[in-house]
């Protein structure tokens, strides 16, 4: 068990201990007064158990706030965190609740969080130790005060801290059950009749299916944003998931902001208190890289482009020969890991994913076994034809492909033609 999980567990169970200690201290002055008084416990309540219950209906005995953390430097923080802080003054406590894995990330994890199979769930730690893992990243932290009722706020820290005590019970979706939304789920599931409506959603996300969203949200991370939509498959053409699913650490603040608190009786008002708050500025920034996928993906359309006109010519055969089985190479490793995240992973209702038929490995296979058949030319022929297909005519009716996945097709297709017209055979 690494250092931060001690130091995580160990907090949780120090803020439900003294939230524990301020129920049993209640009671006691209680029993304590009645007892005195020689009175039934159904008496008149003593004045220090009064003044306690006075000082727990104040709005200022708890305040519960959104942290909202910019991307920092490690994949995991590309998109961004978002978490819930939960104070009390008078009894000294200030809390973060984070909705997170645990540990340093390995290659399995990161498998796992892509296939919605990494296990997660609230941790505790002070707010003070997560400012300073936020503060040594160099990313800036912004606080959103809840506009909730003393009792909501002390309900909303008492079904944190029984979900911190389940532990990591949940598994991580980066559509369903990540950081946003679960804060999000715990601050609205102890309204009582209330709940909240978003009045005006940001700019970015009046799309209509999920991947437009995740392309408007992440336009500094390229390489996130193309492995999202890769594995996103048809949950990312769904228009009918909940818009509140779809929200981000980058667009949590702003969709905070237009949000409304609408009681039973239909009576309104903010979901937010007072000004954001800057608890910590940005020191990391992430430069663009101008390595992108569509920049790699171009490139890569050239230099098969070259290496087949080269090949038509007479030359470089060997240099293609080795290209095809690099690039085959490539493509069967990616098409196991997709196919791994689409029929055995968890992610949301994903029924097809287009990628497979870009990224997949039956076309090594069939170069194995079958290159030195006659039918081998008819067979890449085919191929290429799905491949033009999925380039020109599934963009029409689909978002599941970007302009980086197209150019990859393309680059396929002109391979395909080469060995399917018997280019690739002529010395």
């Amino acid at each position: 068990m690494n250092r931060v999980r001690i130091m995580a567990i160990a907090h949780g169970i120090l803020s439900r201990t003294l939230m524990l200690l301020v129920a049993i201290l209640t009671a006691c002055l209680g029993m304590k007064a009645q007892a005195a008084a020689g009175e039934p416990a159904d008496s008149t309540r003593s004045a220090d158990e009064a003044q306690l219950d006075s000082l727990r209906l104040r709005d200022d005995f708890v305040t519960a706030s959104m942290l909202v953390t910019t991307p920092g430097p490690s994949l995991y923080s590309a998109l961004g965190h978002a978490a819930i802080r939960m104070e009390c003054p008078h009894f000294g406590l200030d809390i973060c609740f984070s909705y997170q894995s645990m540990g340093e990330p390995t290659l399995t994890d990161y498998i796992r969080f892509f296939s919605g199979q990494l296990s997660a769930g609230f941790i505790a730690m002070k707010t003070a130790d997560y400012l300073s893992v936020s503060r040594e990243e160099g990313r800036g932290i912004k606080q959103y005060t809840l506009n909730l009722t003393p009792r909501q706020k002390q309900e909303l820290w008492r079904r944190l801290d029984n979900n911190m005590m389940e532990g990591l019970s949940t598994q991580f979706d980066f559509l369903l059950h990540n950081c946003t939304s679960m804060s999000l789920a715990a601050a609205g599931s102890q309204l009582n009749g209330e709940h909240f409506e978003v009045r005006q959603w940001p700019e970015s996300m009046r799309r209509d299916c999920p991947i437009p969203i995740f392309c408007s949200a992440t336009p500094h991370t390229p390489w996130m944003q193309f492995v999202l939509v890769t594995i996103s498959g048809s949950s990312g053409d769904d228009p009918d998931i909940p818009r509140e699913l779809l929200v981000s650490p980058e667009t949590v603040g702003e969709v905070l902001e237009h949000t409304v608190i609408v009681g039973s009786d239909g009576t309104e008002r903010p979901a937010l208190t007072g000004k954001p708050q800057t608890l910590m500025a940005q020191t990391y920034y992430e430069y663009p890289t101008p390595f992108t996928p569509l920049w790699l993906s171009a490139m890569l359309l050239v230099l098969v482009l070259l290496l087949t006109v080269g090949e038509w010519r007479g030359h470089w055969q060997r240099a293609a020969r080795v290209a095809d089985v690099l690039l085959l190479v490539g493509q069967a490793v990616l098409g196991l890991l997709l196919a791994y995240i689409v029929f055995f992973g968890n992610l949301y209702e994903q029924h097809w994913n287009w990628c497979l038929l870009l990224f997949s490995p039956l076309p090594l296979l069939v170069w194995l076994c079958c290159r030195r058949r006659a039918a081998f030319g008819r067979v890449c022929l085919a191929y290429g034809c799905v491949l033009l297909l999925l380039a020109v005519v599934v963009p029409l009716v689909s978002y599941q492909l970007l302009a980086a996945h197209r150019l990859l097709a393309i680059a396929g297709f002109v391979r395909c033609l080469a060995n399917g017209t018997g280019i690739a055979k002529k010395r």
